[in-house]
């Protein structure tokens, strides 16, 4: 239907034509008819559901953890900018809220501001927090994958303006009724307490995204929003058996079969940068053998990332005691996968023990995260923390998990403790692994190739001795070996039979066959030893 304009109006309507224009240069999205009211935004590809929230529930059990955001997270400028609407929030709580927000806007970029409505409300028993999308959007030039939608706020990011301006782009509620909240931004939560950091990381996460339209009802498994268009996130999901659930002729929308894939314990995330962040495997998604409204499917399996592990955040349950301040190498798949950019860090950087150590060598262990940028690393050693000496500088790539390393080191002085640590680089920054030891003097000995955690570490007493040097010292677990000793040393070392399990204490003693002592075999102090 077209609308004339009267001759006496004529300039009003050029006027109002040229500001139509104007307002679609300044907000192309201003061209589909976005309007703030539900209906309009409908028509103009934006869907703004009933409350499609997703809930993080509090475990009745303490799991002391603590899982700190990367270390050069909070060191850098943020990559986007979150501003928050707090509704009832007492002060203490807004600086833990505030918090997550720092890691949030230092861990993914985005060009668009992202507005966030924050709740200090009461929420059902056991309930710590909940969090959706305020909206969706999908078909507009600029999303990749068409018939889908997209959380409002990724779908800003991915287009560079703001869709629906006059909304808000995130909706969070946390339960005011709960009186076990820990408000720290150390991670250090005590016992029978809950950490607001990590409910608020975790919140946020779904409102960016972490958050499938997949759900089972009257026995029906059905996705869409209402709509015949699932989300980005359910583009990704599959069983076990690698069939994607969005396979309509395997499971019907609207189904007996589909409801009971989402039931199976069986639903994996299967994007190429989340199968990455995970190893190679296909993250595991929590789907229980019964519906759970607000927790099944939109989070990673509780069994599979416990608590303590670097992919915690993002599961149902909170533990009291438990803090898990980063979102963690899957979800930051899962996010690059959908179509976020994550910031790189500085590498993270581990040191672990020494193994293969003798009195003039050892190999030097470690892993390296490269945390998404090119990252270079070596060990640095030496008998002090001023170290001195160090191995090849290596390349480790630019993923997102942690890899084992190691270096070989040679021409060691018998005798002497050595300091090492394993350093990782990027255009990032350096990260530096905690300062470990290892002891060319002392020998361990143990058949059960324990050694109470020690190194070196050898099954056979003769095996130990071949590797002593001058004024070695060779500590035997007790027990019986049935060995014939063979000393053939030019010089001297102590044998120090009956150690238990730790090699701290002496009980026992060691008994071997026997021991020959060859021509010029030197001195050899044994304490504890017993020849049959």
């Amino acid at each position: 239907m077209k609308t004339k304009c009267p001759l006496t109006s004529f300039g009003f309507c050029v006027s109002f034509a040229l500001v139509l224009v104007l307002l679609y240069c300044i907000n192309p999205a201003l061209g589909k008819g976005i309007l703030n009211k539900p209906e309009d935004l409908s028509q103009a590809g934006i869907l703004t559901p009933g409350k499609s929230l997703v809930v993080l529930r509090a475990a009745e059990f303490d799991v002391p953890s603590r899982v700190l955001p990367p270390g050069s997270l909070l060191r850098r400028s943020p990559g986007a900018t979150i501003n928050v609407t707090y509704n009832g929030f007492p002060p203490e709580a807004r600086i833990a809220f505030q918090y997550a927000v720092d890691i949030w806007e230092r861990n993914i970029t985005s060009p668009v501001s992202i507005e966030v409505i924050a709740n200090w409300t009461p929420l059902g028993s056991g309930v710590l927090g909940s969090a959706g999308p305020s909206a969706y959007a999908k078909d507009y030039n600029g999303l990749p994958v068409a018939n889908t939608r997209y959380p409002i706020v990724l779908a800003n990011k991915l287009l560079g303006y703001d869709v629906a301006p006059l909304k808000s782009d995130i909706e969070t509620n946390f339960n005011s009724n709960f009186s076990h909240w820990y408000y720290g931004t150390d991670g250090n939560t005590p016992l029978g307490k809950y950490d607001l950091v990590s409910v608020v990381l975790h919140e946020l996460c779904h409102g960016l995204g972490f958050i499938g339209s997949m759900t089972v009802s009257n026995g029906l498994g059905y996705w869409g929003l209402g709509t015949s268009d699932p989300s980005i996130y359910d583009r990704f999901t599959l069983n076990g058996w690698g069939q994607r659930l969005l396979d309509t002729t395997l499971f019907p929308n609207y189904s007996v079969v589909l409801a009971t894939e989402l039931q199976s314990n069986d639903i994996f995330f299967d994007g190429f940068n989340a199968v990455t962040a995970a190893g190679g495997v296909n993250p595991k998604l929590y789907a229980p053998h019964f519906w759970s409204s607000g927790s099944s499917y939109s989070h990673l399996d509780e069994d599979t990332y416990p608590a303590g592990s670097a992919n915690a955040l993002m599961t149902p349950n909170l533990n009291s005691a438990e803090a898990n301040h980063n979102p963690g190498p899957i979800v930051n798949g899962i996010f690059k996968d959908m179509g976020w950019a994550i910031i790189p860090t500085a590498p993270t950087i581990t040191t672990s023990s020494a193994t293969s150590v003798t009195t003039i060598s050892a190999v030097l262990n470690g892993t390296v995260n490269p945390s998404g940028a090119s990252t270079t690393h070596y060990f640095e050693y030496g008998p002090d923390v001023t170290y001195g000496t160090t191995t090849a500088n290596t390349s480790e790539g630019d993923g997102w998990i942690a890899e084992p390393v190691s270096a070989g080191v040679t021409g060691l002085t018998p005798d002497t403790i050595y300091h090492y640590r394993l350093v990782g680089n990027s255009s990032f920054g350096t990260s530096y692994g905690d300062d470990q030891t290892f002891s060319t003097t002392i020998l361990y000995v143990d058949s059960s190739a324990s050694c109470g955690g020690n190194t070196p570490c050898y099954t056979t007493i003769q095996a130990a001795i071949n590797a002593a040097t001058p004024s070695s010292i060779i500590k035997v677990r007790e027990g019986v070996y049935m060995e014939d000793l063979d000393l053939n040393l030019s010089t001297g070392f102590t044998l120090w039979g009956g150690w238990n399990t730790s090699f701290t204490l002496r009980t026992s003693a060691s008994t071997v066959s026997s021991i020959t002592f060859e021509t010029n075999s030197g001195t050899v102090n044994a304490e504890y030893m017993v020849v049959q």
